[in-house]
């Protein structure tokens, strides 16, 4: 009875230990609970507000990047804008050169931008948009630039001002931006009076190379994040920048502004700027940022989906909950072992009967699977499963290792090994294999289960899946390997160091320029190796740097570094001359992290620089610059020769005070006439003070947006060049005399000769009438047309205007013609064609050719056509590729014949031909048999 008495006081007392324990159990549930809301809803605010922090602080520096982009466009057009001024000016001024020559020159110019700026094409137009020149080559000279693009050529020229287009499609619905530079006639012509657009340059700028990549990147990845560059276009929201979601949707995607009040985009144009909440052209809820971009229509707009901003929240919240209610879980699983205080089976009875903790099981949101010492799946949750891609049942009748992938299976079973004698709690990455073959990377946390006395009885493992977040890894440092590509690429060196001075990064083309090693280095180690290798120097090459001068510790103590200019001399190697850029880095809560500096090697541009200075003081005539109120900004050294001074005190003097001895400017003053129209002025002046005439040449000087800062006078002495024009002028006079006596003497004695060999023509006429030997008639006649072929040549002469030269096409054919009437041929039987393609000749040479001529036609019309055959004799005289002349007397008549050699023939007409041909003029014929009879000759 006592025993029972004690065994029911002890049962009581039990009952009432598992009261509190419940009790115990309720409250800390609730104050759990309760903390673990007003974190969330603390976390959840304070989310909120870093991410719309984010967004704001984003969205400023990508529309600072876009207009700071935006102005190295318009630097680089002025560039080009000087350079194809200088080319059209080079061009413009430049004698003998042909036209093919002068546009040789200038596609070359054109390319050179192209391939300096890597644009598709440049094209050189006129003031009305005519294509003139092309990288494109001819093909395209008569395409027109495009019909988007010529609104803005229009205002170009109207405002005569470089212009940069908004974000468009062109002809081949590629997106691009057009350039379009305006060259007036005074920035390449000196003589010119009006100072209008002559010519235009237009290139097309690549957005998704040059633009776009300034606003895609963000400090976090989040894969919801977008930014947006949209206008208005009329009513609707214009977006110039392809969606993540929509591909090819820049310029072609649109939305009604009226009808998407709560788009953040459509929000920007009704004029709301900074953080902003609503749905974007998917209808998903987003929070956003809004700016206006200065000096364009744009607007940038990024964006987040809430639900990527909460989801971290939520996650942790997810993960808080299922660790609380594990720890409830295994609490109120403690407190049943000790109210039952069983034995082996105690674990496997409670996960079956026990219905809170078999919801908890299988509702956890992270994978738990219970597996005895033999590798046995004892039992698995909902969550376990979804990652496996199995059902319950089937994971049942498996083993782990059934779901181990291959090259895991030998460190599971060691893990599970260890697990079982040692107890620890082991915390692993594995991979299983899913149903269908899928890898699955899990983070894997296993400890045991054990009975009362301390014997494992099973071992229990929580698995969460890992695999996106190694993905993300990979891509992460796929990233890291892409950036670290592009910074080789660079041509400039870059470097940067950490908060302590700790070497980090750098390009290779910073290897190259310092010798740097691949390996991180404090601040101490590669100053030291700075100091045995190199000896650096201020931009005067005389002043050593300290540490405190070096462009990285610069910037890491505050202060930004623009084109720092210093020299780098190595020990070992020539010095050379760079300009140093750095700023600070800052995390994305705007802690300062470290410095960075880029390193543009100058060395060539210091040297042309030298080079110019050298070519500019070597000049001979006499070069100032002024700026617009007459002040001396630069002399050469010719100049301060002549002024009796040194070029440093002649700067910052006026010009009219140093010149001219005036107190003010002088009238008529070129420089005051260019301040006037802004253009080219020349004059010749002659200087009491410097005893001698000069010319004067005044050319403005523009900044990069047109303005006027000043001119440049270049001024040649002429005092000798005077002197000679007047002793020319009047020997010229002298000479136009005797030469108008001279051409009056040279055309009688020509009608005279002329005369002379008429005459001898009538008498050899007269003579051969008395003759009736038909073959002494003959020879009498052949002799009477060479005279007529020579006198030919002087009636030319005697009346053309040029007494040195005959046009060769109308002494041919009028010789031609004669021949014709002497042998009575007949124009309708003959044919006479002519190809002459030598226009004038000198007159010894017309004489030799006309006498061939005039032997190979006479043998043409006196036996290639016997009386009845028609037939045609073509004469052809041309220059050949090498420069030489070529003579053709052809004829499709019977054809001389073969036995006739014309080298060695008793015909005194074809020796005449050899003899004039061969050895006057040393040139060669030959004759062709195959269809008449063809000579050519080359001399």
């Amino acid at each position: 009875m006592v025993n029972e008495k004690t065994s029911g006081s002890e049962k009581g007392d039990s009952h009432l230990s598992f009261r509190i324990a419940i009790w115990i159990f309720v409250v800390m549930y609730a104050c759990i609970g309760l903390s673990g809301y007003i974190l969330f809803d603390f976390q959840k605010k304070h989310i909120k507000e870093n991410k719309q922090k984010e967004l704001s602080d984003i969205v400023t520096r990508r529309a600072n990047r876009i207009v700071a982009r935006r102005k190295e466009f318009l630097h680089e057009a002025s560039l080009v804008h000087d350079f194809m001024a200088l080319a059209l000016y080079t061009v413009k001024n430049t004698k003998y050169r042909t036209p093919e020559l002068q546009r040789t020159f200038l596609s070359s110019c054109l390319e050179s931008i192209k391939k300096s700026y890597n644009v598709s094409r440049v094209l050189l137009t006129d003031s009305e948009g005519k294509v003139v020149l092309s990288t494109e080559g001819s093909n395209a000279i008569n395409n027109s630039i495009g019909r988007i693009a010529m609104p803005v050529f229009k205002e170009t020229i109207k405002a005569k001002r470089i212009t940069l287009s908004d974000i468009y499609r062109d002809s081949n619905n590629m997106l691009t931006m057009a350039v379009v530079i305006p060259v007036l006639s005074k920035d390449y012509v000196k003589d010119d009076k009006t100072g209008d657009v002559s010519y235009a340059i237009i290139y097309d700028i690549d957005p998704y190379r040059e633009l776009f990549p300034l606003i895609q990147d963000w400090q976090t990845e989040i894969s919801t994040a977008e930014t947006f560059l949209i206008r208005s276009e009329g009513n609707d929201v214009l977006y110039l920048k392809d969606f993540h979601y929509i591909k090819n949707s820049a310029t072609a995607f649109r939305l009604s502004i009226d009808k998407n009040n709560r788009l953040p985009a459509a929000m920007a144009l009704s004029g709301k700027q900074g953080i902003v909440e609503g749905y974007d052209y998917r209808g998903v809820p987003v929070v956003a940022a809004i700016m206006a971009i200065p000096d364009t229509p744009w607007f940038i707009v990024s964006k987040l989906d809430k639900e990527e901003i909460y989801k971290p929240i939520r996650t942790f919240a997810r993960l808080e909950g299922m660790i609380v209610s594990l720890l409830l879980a295994f609490s109120g699983t403690g407190i049943g072992l000790l109210w039952y205080r069983k034995r082996a089976g105690i674990m496997k009875k409670y996960y079956e009967s026990d219905e809170s903790f078999r919801r908890i099981f299988e509702d956890s949101p992270v994978g738990i699977i219970l597996v005895d010492k033999n590798q046995n799946i004892v039992n698995v949750n909902k969550k376990f499963c979804q990652m496996l891609e199995y059902t319950a049942d089937e994971m049942k009748k498996l083993s782990i290792l059934d779901v181990t992938h291959p090259d895991d299976v030998k460190s599971s079973i060691e893990r599970n090994e260890k697990l079982f004698e040692n107890n620890k709690i082991i915390d692993a990455e594995k991979r299983y294999i899913t149903k269908y073959g899928k890898s699955v990377w899990v983070k894997l946390n296993a400890s045991q289960v054990t009975d009362g006395k301390g014997k494992a009885l099973y071992a229990i493992g929580m698995a969460v899946d890992i695999t996106e977040n190694l993905q993300k890894q990979e891509d992460l440092e796929r990233n890291h390997a892409f950036t670290e590509a592009i910074l080789d690429c660079i041509e400039d060196g870059i470097i940067a160091i950490d908060s302590e001075g700790v070497l980090r990064l750098f390009n290779k083309a910073m290897q190259r320029f310092h010798g740097i090693t691949s390996e991180p280095e404090n601040a101490n180690e590669w100053t030291k190796l700075y100091d045995s290798r190199f000896n650096l120097y201020l931009s005067d090459g005389k002043t050593k740097m300290q540490r405190q001068d070096f462009p990285l510790f610069k910037v890491l103590w505050g202060d930004d570094v623009t084109n720092m200019e210093m020299i780098i001399a190595p020990k070992t190697a020539p010095s050379y001359t760079v300009l140093a850029t750095g700023r600070m880095l800052r995390d994305k809560k705007g802690n300062e992290i470290g410095a960075v500096v880029s390193f543009h090697n100058v060395t060539e541009l210091k040297n042309a620089e030298k080079q110019w200075e050298n070519t500019f003081n070597s000049m001979t005539d006499l070069i100032m610059i002024l700026d617009p109120g007459y002040k001396i900004i630069k002399v050469n050294k010719a100049f301060a020769l002549k002024m009796g001074k040194t070029q440093e005190e002649l700067v910052g003097l006026t010009c009219y005070e140093q010149v001219h001895g005036l107190r003010e400017p002088r009238s008529g003053c070129p420089h005051g006439q260019m301040l006037a129209d802004g253009k080219t002025h020349e004059c010749e002046i002659y200087e009491e003070r410097l005893n001698g005439y000069y010319l004067v040449s005044v050319t403005p000087l523009l900044n990069t947006i047109g303005e006027l800062i000043g001119s440049m006078h270049a001024a040649k002495d002429i005092t000798k060049r005077k002197s000679l024009e007047e002793d020319l002028i009047e020997s010229n006079k002298h000479n136009e005399s005797m030469v108008k006596d001279l051409n009056i003497l040279l055309k009688e004695i020509h009608h005279r000769v002329k005369n002379n060999l008429q005459i001898i023509s009538s008498l050899l006429s007269l003579q051969a009438d008395r003759i009736s030997d038909t073959n002494f008639q003959n020879i009498f006649k052949d002799s009477q047309n060479r005279i007529k072929t020579m006198a030919l040549v002087h009636e030319k002469l005697y009346r053309s205007s040029n007494l040195a030269e005959i046009d060769v096409a109308e002494y041919i054919q009028d010789l031609s013609s004669e021949l014709f009437y002497s042998y009575n041929a007949y124009p309708d039987a003959i044919e006479l064609r002519f190809d002459i393609g030598v226009v004038s000749i000198d007159v010894d040479l017309i004489i030799t050719c006309g006498l061939v001529i005039n032997e190979l036609l006479s043998n043409a019309l006196k036996y290639a056509f016997p009386i009845g055959i028609k037939g045609r004799i073509t004469i052809s005289f041309n220059r050949t590729p090498d420069d030489k002349y070529m003579l053709i007397v052809s004829d499709d008549g019977v054809g001389i014949p073969e036995q006739c050699d014309i080298k060695n023939t008793e015909s005194l007409g074809l020796q005449l031909v050899n003899d004039l041909i061969t050895r006057k003029l040393k040139g060669k014929i030959e004759l062709d048999r195959t269809v008449g009879t063809k000579f050519t000759m080359i001399f």
